[in-house]
């Protein structure tokens, strides 16, 4: 029992292992019980667990992450504002749907197109949808009607079909002899509205729709985009007229715009 007693005298001088590892935590080294001081290992080691040593810590790090998301969000905006990702600059034309279309296209009638008809859009100034018309030789009625959405086919008809015309369907018949190549076609949907935009003809008039519908008219041998106008009237739509661009030339065929229609009276 006497061998024991100088080994335990002995633990109660040196620091318990346990209180020298704390460094390794962040907290400082424990003092020796011969430091100059005169702290024990014991009152360190309280100072330790009392709370303002812990208030102090948790203010030196809300300050660190205080300093490190204002930097982050300084970098943020000094990269300035992003392009737009690609597929979101606007609605699709009409000949980017039509490479859609064309793949659902009647046997041997790619070359055989009778309307491209894009209805007035409840989101946008131009289409989002758009519908196109084929000579459909040996089907019902001889018409095939196909509808593009957002790059995908989302409908397909035969017979007599309804198109968006005017905002609303209605009943269409066309004839083998109306049919153009569609490969043929230079002048895109957007090409076709810059045209007139830039004639100034609709004024002061705040465009609020489009219309479009691409097809030969009479006896002309080129098929034409038509185009019909809608703007704002004190938060109504009213048709303020129609015009005409050749789909291969891109000469203005036929202008009547009356944009006095929505600004009269506004």
């Amino acid at each position: 029992m006497g061998s024991l007693t100088p080994s335990l005298f002995e633990s109660v001088r040196r620091p318990h292992a346990a209180f020298r590892s704390l460094g390794t935590l962040g907290f400082a080294p424990l003092a020796s019980v011969n430091s100059p001081r005169g702290k024990t290992p014991e009152r360190r080691f309280a100072k330790c667990l009392d709370f303002g040593y812990w208030a102090d810590s948790m203010k030196r790090w809300l300050v660190l992450i205080a300093v490190y998301a204002l930097s982050a969000y300084a970098f943020c905006f000094a990269k300035g504002p992003q392009p737009p990702a690609r597929g979101k600059q606007g609605p699709p034309t009409a000949f980017s749907a039509l490479a859609v279309a064309q793949q659902y296209a009647p046997e041997g009638s790619q070359a055989k197109m009778l309307a491209i008809v894009g209805p007035r859009s409840q989101s946008s100034l131009t289409p989002t949808t758009w519908e196109f018309v084929y000579w459909n030789q040996g089907g019902w009625k001889n018409l095939k009607k196909i509808t593009v959405v957002g790059g995908q086919v989302r409908d397909v008809r035969e017979g007599i079909v309804a198109i968006g015309s005017l905002g609303v369907a209605r009943l269409v018949r066309y004839k083998e002899s109306q049919a153009f190549d569609p490969n043929r076609l230079k002048v895109d949907s957007d090409r076709a509205l810059q045209v007139i935009l830039k004639t100034g003809a609709v004024g002061k008039a705040r465009l609020s729709t489009v219309l479009f519908e691409l097809a030969r008219t009479g006896d002309e041998e080129e098929a034409s985009w038509q185009m019909r106008f809608y703007a704002d009237r004190r938060g109504m739509e009213a048709d303020i007229g129609v015009a005409r661009v050749g789909a291969v030339s891109g000469k203005i065929l036929e202008l009547r715009l009356n944009p006095s229609r929505a600004t009269e009276g506004s």
